[in-house]
């Protein structure tokens, strides 16, 4: 670390330790009054900065999960950590503790899993990343925060994006069979009725016409239901499990559920209410 800290144009390197903890989650270590100067500091929700070797800080989100307060006590790596303080989630993950006790527990004594540099010039951040990646010479490798982000995008995972793309696409399918088949069975089951509605006069274009107006009713209904449902699946799981399940609706995808809906309840009705339609009152009648 100190080899980078000497280059030019480099204002503070900070050395971390990173622990994996829970699933996806990790532990880091580093000197919190140093990360202080390098960050501008964490935005503290309760508590404040740690001031013993076992001192744990937590994110508001892991806190409100599993119900912490300042002061607890909080066992991790088979170690209890008293929880100093609990910061705004988006700095370091879910804990982050002092680097020397986090190198001592987890026999690392020296250690550390990566450098954070701050620049004097952040505009020169991808000129710079590459001269150190050139000084580095492969023992390390230097990444700036917009290129380690986009790492995190489903797309930079092999076959990801077309496995996600064949889920789409079966569940459309689904969903669009659902309707179809919802309103195919409505509509056969009210039989009875049209041939009542025919024996009254009534045109097949004008019992197609309430057909197809129900369909889109329900339609619409349906759609604004399950759009409800969706924030109230997202209240639900953010109450419960805000650290372990992060949800996030997605509007881009209202239009789309409309779509859906609208074409599988015209299908759905559209068909079978010009068989109905069509069909000889007195046989409309006789149908059980």
């Amino acid at each position: 670390m100190p080899y980078v800290a000497q280059q030019p144009h480099v204002a503070q390197a900070l050395g971390v330790l990173t622990q994996p903890v829970e699933l996806i989650w990790a532990m880091n270590g580093v000197d919190i009054p140093q990360f202080e100067k390098i960050s501008g500091g964490f935005h503290y929700v309760a508590g404040g900065e740690p001031k013993g070797p076992n001192d744990l800080l937590v994110d508001e989100s892991y806190a409100r999960q599993n119900h912490l307060r300042v002061g607890a006590t909080v066992n991790l790596l088979n170690w209890n950590w008293h929880l100093a303080g609990i910061v705004q989630g988006g700095m370091l993950g879910r804990f982050v503790v002092p680097l020397t006790t986090l190198q001592t527990l987890t026999s690392n004594p020296g250690r550390i899993s990566q450098i954070l540099v701050k620049l004097d010039n952040p505009d020169s951040t991808d000129e710079e990343v590459k001269r150190l990646n050139e000084l580095l010479k492969g023992n390390l490798r230097a990444i700036s925060i917009a290129d380690l982000l986009s790492q995190f995008n489903i797309n930079a995972l092999p076959l990801l994006p077309q496995f996600i793309s064949v889920l789409k696409v079966l569940n459309i399918v689904t969903a669009l069979m659902v309707v179809f088949l919802s309103m195919y069975t409505a509509v056969v089951e009210r039989t009875r009725e049209i041939g009542i509605l025919k024996a009254l006069g009534a045109k097949p274009f004008k019992i197609l016409d309430i057909l197809i107006r129900e369909a889109l009713v329900l339609a619409l209904l349906g759609w604004v239901i399950g759009i409800a449902l969706t924030f109230l699946a997202k209240l639900l799981l953010s109450g419960i499990l805000p650290a372990s399940f992060p949800v996030a609706n997605a509007p881009d995808w209202w239009p789309i559920a409309l779509v859906i809906a609208v074409v599988g309840a015209l299908l759905g009705a559209i068909y079978p209410g010009l068989k109905a339609a069509r069909q000889d009152a007195i046989e409309a009648l006789a149908y059980e």
